[in-house]
C-alpha cells in the first residue's frame, strides 16, 4: 500500500515542530543572539541619554502609544498645512512626544487626540529629530484645548483616530 501524499501545511509544521526537538540548544542559540542584539540596541540609547545628559524634560515622560492627528501652520495667518496622522511615543503632563513619516517646520500645532470622540489640542513643536527609516521624533509642548469648529479639515479626519473606525 502506498502512503497518501502529505498536506504540505502539515509537512512544515511538523518538519517545524520535529527540529525544535531534536535541537533544541540550536534553537535557543539562535533566540540568544535575538536578545543580544536588542540589548545592545537598549544598552546603546540608555548609555547615551546618561553621557550627553540631553534630558531637558521637565516632566516625567510615559511611554504610551496611539494615534494623534497633527497639522501645523500659523494660527495668526490663518495658514496650515495638510493634516497627517502620527503615532505617539511617550505622554506627560505638558506634551507629547510622536513618531511621523515626515517632519514639521512650523512651529505650532494642533494635535488632535482620541477619548471617547475627538480633542483638539494646540502648542507649540519643541524638537523634530531624524530617526531614519523615513521617521521622525517630534516633540511638542500642548498649551491648551481648543475648539474643533475652527478646524473642519481635522473635523472630516478626527473620525479615523477612534478605535472603532475600521
Amino acid at each position: 500500500m502506498i502512503p497518501a501524499p502529505l498536506d504540505p501545511q502539515i509537512g512544515d509544521s511538523m518538519f517545524s515542530l520535529l527540529s525544535r526537538r531534536v535541537d533544541p540548544f540550536k534553537q535557543r542559540k539562535k533566540k540568544q543572539e535575538v536578545w543580544k542584539c536588542l540589548r545592545r540596541i537598549l544598552d546603546r540609547s540608555s548609555a547615551e541619554q546618561l553621557l550627553l545628559g540631553k534630558d531637558d524634560r521637565k516632566e516625567k515622560r510615559i511611554p504610551f502609544s496611539f494615534p494623534v492627528l497633527l497639522q501645523t501652520g500659523f494660527a495668526e495667518q490663518h495658514t496650515w498645512s495638510k493634516p497627517i496622522f502620527a503615532l505617539t511615543k511617550d505622554i506627560s503632563d505638558d506634551g507629547v512626544a510622536v513618531i511621523a513619516h515626515q517632519s514639521i517646520e512650523q512651529s505650532q500645532v494642533i494635535c488632535v487626540i482620541w477619548e471617547d470622540g475627538p480633542i483638539f489640542l494646540s502648542g507649540e513643536i519643541r524638537q523634530c529629530q531624524r530617526l531614519g527609516g523615513g521617521f521622525w521624533k517630534i516633540g511638542m509642548e500642548l498649551s491648551e484645548t481648543v475648539s474643533g469648529l475652527d478646524f473642519p479639515q481635522l473635523r472630516a479626519l478626527a473620525a479615523g483616530l477612534s478605535p472603532q473606525a475600521e
